[in-house]
């Protein structure tokens, strides 16, 4: 119930863009797309400093090779897990642990955030508006059950008691 419908995929350079297209197809409905090289900056904001700095370099170095296929999704069936997704698609697909072709958020938080930093903040503003916002009331409920929250007012939680 938490799960949203959006994500991202971030095919990396020289990865089988079709095959992987093709793998994602029965599982999302592409949105848009766009061939993007990244930038370091990008790069960082999907691998701090907190991997360690040759891990960050090294994806560096691979990642602003050369051009990227971004991909923004939004899943077929609700609860689909895009991380489960990735790891199938990358088991096929095969590579290694660096040129592992695909990029895909493992959570609700990164994919939105992801949408944010490669297609901007006003697509994702409306791709939320179109395909999340009636399901905010339910995901509201769900959090607030998981985290022991009683009903709260329209934007905010019950004070502490």
């Amino acid at each position: 119930l938490a799960t949203v419908s959006l994500s991202l995929a971030l095919i990396k350079p020289d990865a089988p863009t079709a095959a992987i297209n093709d793998l994602l197809a029965p599982v999302y409905g592409i949105l848009g797309s766009r061939q993007l090289t990244l930038t370091t900056a990008d790069t960082r904001r999907l691998y701090p400093e907190a991997y360690g700095a040759d891990y960050v370099r090294d994806r560096d170095a691979y990642l602003t090779s050369g051009p990227a296929q971004i991909l923004i999704l939004r899943a077929r069936r609700a609860g689909t897990d895009p991380g489960a997704v990735k790891m199938r698609i990358r088991g096929q697909i095969g590579g290694d642990a660096l040129r592992n072709h695909l990029h895909m958020p493992d959570n609700p938080g990164e994919a939105l955030a992801d949408i944010a930093q490669f297609a901007g903040y006003q697509e994702l503003a409306q791709l939320y508006r179109r395909y999340e916002r009636d399901h905010t009331v339910r995901r509201l409920a769900f959090y607030r059950a998981a985290l022991g929250s009683g009903p709260a007012g329209a934007d905010c939680l019950p004070a502490a008691g």
